[in-house]
């Protein structure tokens, strides 16, 4: 949802741009309101390629990867990542995704693996067995998939953010255009008085 807001956003602003376009910088308006009509485009399509590369990624590990029993060692927060707005904060900036963290022992190599999920939206302690199935490619453990699917699909979902969160990112990118356009009209106007 978010990522159609922006998309949304940055079309809007290609649009001012290229509206805005005259005088001797039409030529560089024409391209930033292209440059943002492409990204926006980009923005909405996206997330929808990601979705389905994740999506793949898991069904190939399920038909051909190894089934495995990890050791669940614990929860930890994925500090990388805040998201201000969403949901209740786990942290004194914002909310951040968890991760499961799970070892397993391959008795073949005498190595020890530790394998982490990937985000979870909720905390998930209460939830979580002792053992974990993990998915692996034989050949190089390193690649893996966690299943957490039993958390549910809002755990693996981020959560979306309100529309009111956009509406003062909206105004405030369109009140900045206007004001980056009044500005390039004040010096083309002092440049054609010199």
């Amino acid at each position: 949802m978010l990522s159609k807001y922006m998309a949304g956003m940055s079309v809007l602003l290609g649009i001012i741009f290229i509206k805005f376009a005259e005088g001797p910088i039409q030529s560089s308006f024409m391209k930033t309101g292209t440059m943002f009509i492409v990204a926006g485009v980009v923005i909405f399509i996206a997330p929808s390629i990601l979705k389905m590369i994740k999506k793949m990624k898991m069904n190939h590990f399920l038909t051909n990867g190894k089934s495995i029993k990890a050791d669940v060692e614990g929860v930890f927060i994925n500090y990388s990542i805040k998201l201000k707005g969403y949901g209740a904060w786990n942290t004194s900036t914002g909310q951040s995704p968890y991760k499961i963290k799970a070892e397993w022992y391959n008795p073949m190599t005498n190595q020890t693996h530790t394998f982490t999920s990937e985000n979870l939206w909720i905390h998930s302690t209460i939830d979580l067995p002792s053992q974990i199935d993990v998915y692996i490619d034989e050949h190089n453990p390193k690649k893996y998939y966690m299943d957490c699917r039993f958390l549910g699909d809002s755990a693996l979902t981020m959560p979306k953010m309100g529309k009111s969160a956009i509406i003062p990112m909206i105004f405030l990118e369109y009140s900045s255009i206007c004001t980056l356009n009044l500005h390039l009209r004040l010096e083309y106007e002092q440049n054609l008085k010199k």
